[in-house]
């Protein structure tokens, strides 16, 4: 979305999120993934990085995931239960190349859903939220 599809989204002030987006930007959170003229000027339309960077770990990644699990939450909150379609928890030993495997397709899929988004309300899509994060218990790489 570009900041001011974005606001209206959220009906929020264009100015204090087109300042957010590019500061999201600036830190490698946000792409840009289309540029289009509108009106004789230039609109920038930006996506979220697809799984797997590391852009998210510059500073405390503890922080990070405070606020997706806010977010996850929130989501939570607003989607009746029978909208739910898979909800998976694990704690497990497992060999290093099945590890490998499981990280590899989970994040295949998510990065999937990130090719695949359309812009908001667009018709014959739904709307779905998908959020994973696969890391090892004793913190070693």
């Amino acid at each position: 979305m570009s900041s001011a599809e974005l606001a209206r989204e959220l009906e929020m002030n264009h100015a204090a999120v087109s300042f957010h987006v590019r500061k999201l930007a600036d830190a490698g959170y946000l792409e840009v993934a289309e540029t289009r003229s509108v009106r004789g000027g230039k609109e920038r339309r930006y996506r979220q990085r697809p799984a797997g960077g590391r852009q998210w770990q510059q500073e405390d990644p503890r922080l990070t995931v405070r606020a997706v699990s806010e977010e996850v939450a929130r989501r939570a909150d607003e989607t009746t239960t029978e909208a739910w379609r898979l909800f998976g928890d694990v704690e497990a030993w497992v060999e290093d190349g099945v590890w490998e495997d499981v990280v590899a397709r989970i994040a295949s899929a998510i990065n999937d859903l990130h090719a695949a988004a359309k812009a908001p309300h667009t018709p014959d899509t739904l709307h779905v939220s998908a959020t994973a994060m696969l890391f090892r218990v004793d913190g070693i790489q």
